[in-house]
């Protein structure tokens, strides 16, 4: 890619990380009330309290089907927590218009920042895509793969620690996300 943009378009790309943030899953889907809901931000409450009182009264069963989905890593249990969670407690932050990953600032974009839209648009592009020796039949690029996720937490590895990349990869495999 270096060898078609300008020295100050330049990345010092060696590697790819393929993450995310989710380190304590039942204590940050459950905080999804508590950020919009109470002032533990300083900002808040932002949501109304009709909303408010919906998330409240889902925390404790989504803590428990979380729980159950680490304690017994089955697909039917994990992917029915997520659903019970991202429907009650997910749901209306992505119905707010509020950035999910800063609720202080409207969400506008590809996950609530613009520059994601660039990016993508830019990784997308057939040239780049030639210099990258990305194979024609591949996929277009994906700042964000909603299956994914939803497949990673089905499988009930979600949970697992670790950077097990053959794990990750073994999902991607068995769903045939990336061919």
């Amino acid at each position: 890619m270096n060898a078609i943009a300008g020295p100050d378009e330049q990345i010092p790309l060696e590697s790819v990380l393929i993450g995310n943030g989710i380190f304590a899953d039942v204590k940050q889907t459950t905080s999804a009330y508590d950020i919009p809901c109470t002032n533990v931000t300083g900002i808040g409450p932002l949501f109304n309290s009709t909303v408010c009182e919906k998330m409240a009264a889902s925390v404790g069963r989504c803590e428990y089907v979380l729980e159950a989905c680490d304690k017994y890593p089955d697909p039917i249990i994990c992917g029915a927590s997520l659903q019970f969670c991202v429907d009650k407690l997910w749901m209306p932050y992505f119905e707010s218009g509020l950035n999910y990953y800063d609720i202080s600032k409207p969400c506008v974009g590809n996950l609530c920042y613009p520059i994601e839209d660039s990016i993508t648009t830019f990784l997308r592009t057939d040239a780049v895509r030639t210099i990258f020796g990305v194979d024609k039949a591949a996929p277009k690029f994906q700042s964000c793969s909603n299956k994914v996720g939803e497949v990673w937490h089905a499988s009930g590895r979600y949970q697992q620690r670790g950077t097990d990349a053959d794990m990750f990869l073994g999902i991607l495999e068995s769903e045939r996300l990336y061919h």
